[in-house]
């Protein structure tokens, strides 16, 4: 059964969930997220909009953790999308279809992209193919009235467990550091407000 959740729903129950005093960083930090960086395992008893259960845009938590169906499918959409790609040349990004939603698709040029947003922030994450046409991942955002980063997951079983909190960007909308994102990779993109200590990430990709 699909779970569809209001957006304003979710930011309510984020809200009410938000005293997560454990996830802070000592003053002299550069940023709370280095400190969980590393193995995640999803939780979904885990407060809401944290590390190990963020809050999954699009409407749907159950988005946290791929079916073995679902990994098939999006391992096939990228294994399609390289092959229209070959006869391009290296460094070339390009739309070439398939975009999950009309929403989508919101860079010019971009290879595979997808942009989303809280009511404090937005990001997006996009892909480039390289010159053996492997696809590679990075992510930017931005908080106008919030401290936050942007990073990455990386996950080679479809979202139960992940490398969590690489590529991080802090405070800055620069593109974050491309990570390997072919077939067996599923990476999503996240946004961390640092000031209310909350989790907002796309669906895997």
């Amino acid at each position: 059964m699909t779970i569809r959740l209001k957006l304003a729903a979710v930011l309510a129950a984020v809200a009410a969930t938000t005293t997560l005093g454990t996830l802070a960083a000592p003053a002299n930090a550069a940023s709370p997220v280095q400190a969980a960086a590393g193995r995640h395992g999803y939780n979904p008893q885990a407060p809401l909009g944290s590390f190990d259960n963020p809050v999954i845009i699009g409407g749907n938590q159950q988005l946290a953790v791929l079916t073995p169906a679902q990994r098939a499918a999006t391992d096939q959409a990228k294994i399609k999308l390289a092959a229209e790609a070959k006869n391009h040349e290296e460094g070339t990004r390009l739309n070439t279809g398939m975009q999950p939603t009309t929403e989508h698709n919101c860079n010019l040029g971009v290879y595979w992209d997808q942009c989303d947003s809280v009511s404090w922030g937005r990001w997006t994450l996009a892909t480039t193919l390289d010159k053996n046409h492997h696809e590679w991942a990075t992510q930017q955002g931005y908080a106008a009235n919030a401290n936050f980063d942007t990073y990455m997951d990386r996950s080679y079983d479809g979202g139960s467990t992940w490398d969590g909190i690489i590529s991080t960007v802090v405070n800055t909308s620069a593109w974050g550091e491309p990570i390997y994102d072919g077939p067996g990779n599923w990476v999503r993109a996240c946004i961390y407000n640092m000031d209310t200590y909350v989790v907002a990430c796309d669906a895997w990709h």
